[in-house]
């Protein structure tokens, strides 16, 4: 499928703050500055099997996709400096692939929605969904949402007042492929 460069910024709400429920905030805690960040992740995609897979920071998860979406997911330990344990973090990672036609019907960037309707659907005016074909796989851009889960094991516990809690933050995603 590629490699993209990706940039995450906070999934705004309509009142202008931010989808995070959490309470984490502590300078210490193992999380984004709550800001723009970028990084760079490879979609993998063997057509024989069905198997897709999102490789980036030199680790894996496995992945599903339905022809135009890619649903990516995979959890690490994180310390919050409310919770006397590591907690683990699940990341999902839910992206629209737009090929070329898609990509120039948008105006070349990620259109609104683009999970919910956004993703122009491929037609007989010459507009096609990604896929393989004889030069490489075309998708151009990659665009939807990260979001971020605390999940509490058992071995989770508040150190601060019961703030170690299970929550959920949303960020916007876009990729260019490279």
């Amino acid at each position: 499928m590629g490699a993209f460069h990706f940039s995450a910024q906070p999934l705004l709400l309509a009142d202008g703050g931010w989808d995070m429920n959490c309470p984490y905030n502590d300078p210490s805690d193992d999380i984004p500055d709550g800001g723009t960040f970028a990084f760079d992740g490879t979609l993998s995609w063997d057509p024989t099997s069905g198997q897709t897979w999102f490789t980036f920071q030199g680790g894996t998860w496995d992945a599903g996709f339905d022809g135009q979406n890619v649903i990516a997911s995979g959890s690490a330990a994180r310390t919050f400096a409310a919770c006397c344990a590591a907690v683990q973090l699940v990341e999902t990672m839910d992206v629209a692939l737009l090929s070329v036609s898609q990509t120039q019907a948008v105006g070349g960037g990620c259109p609104a929605n683009p999970l919910d309707g956004g993703v122009p659907a491929p037609n007989d005016a010459g507009i096609t969904a990604p896929g393989s074909t004889p030069v490489g796989f075309d998708a151009l851009l990659a665009c939807g949402t990260l979001t971020d889960q605390v999940a509490l094991g058992s071995g989770a516990a508040s150190c601060d007042a019961g703030l170690c809690v299970a929550c959920t933050w949303r960020y916007s995603v876009s990729g260019v492929r490279r």
